[in-house]
């Protein structure tokens, strides 16, 4: 296998993996906003849902992403 194609798999991974490390710190972010909001706090769990949801789609489209690059690859 080339040279060339070792480059372009690292820099697909390293393209994956911050996107991937943006994911987990908003569902951090969220999983703390759950843990520290009072029950009937609305507000707070609208927005701790929200972040859980920005954190599923920045997985999805780092897998989404892998995937479509892999394909090209080959």
């Amino acid at each position: 296998m080339p040279f060339g194609f070792f480059q372009t798999v690292e820099i697909l991974t390293h393209c994956m993996q911050k996107w991937l490390q943006f994911g987990a710190l908003i569902g951090t972010i969220s999983t703390t906003l759950l843990n520290f909001i009072p029950p009937d706090d609305v507000r707070g769990l609208i927005a701790a849902s929200l972040f859980t949801l920005a954190a599923l789609l920045a997985i999805a489209y780092a897998a989404i992403i892998f995937v479509y690059r892999s394909y090209k690859l080959r």
